[in-house]
Formats: C-alpha cells, structure tokens, sequence
C-alpha cells in the first residue's frame, strides 16, 4: 500500500500514484477530491466559527466590565 507523504495534497498524491503504477479507478479518485474540498470548505467554517466565539468573548467580557464598574 502506497502511503501519503505528510506534506503531500491529496492531488499529488493521486497523480504519484499513477506516475508509479499503482492507480486508483477514476470514480475514487474524483470521489477522494471532493472528499478533500469538503474538507477545506469545513475546516473554513470552523476557523470562521472559532474566530465568531472569539468575538463574542470578548464582547462579553468588555460588558462584564462595563458591568463592574457602572456598579
């Protein structure tokens, strides 16, 4: 079994494959791409949740402080 190089994208990955002779059939192939464009997409959405939560703590705690001091 032919591994993936840690800093390898999933498209060199394929394409070494076929360089070397150890193909993939081209449904799973495709199917492996959009598997990894999912995951950008996903990834994407999570780093802009993270940064949405980070926002609101902050918000949060400025009005905690706000909070403290009016009283």
């Amino acid at each position: 079994m032919m591994l993936r190089h840690h800093d390898e994208t999933i498209a060199d990955y394929l394409t070494r494959r076929r360089e070397e002779g150890d193909d993939l059939p081209q449904s799973d192939a495709e199917r492996i791409l959009e598997l990894e464009a999912e995951v950008v997409k996903l990834s994407g959405a999570v780093i802009g949740l993270n940064n949405s939560l980070i926002e609101a703590t902050e918000r949060a705690e400025r009005a905690e402080a706000e909070l403290q001091k009016a009283h």
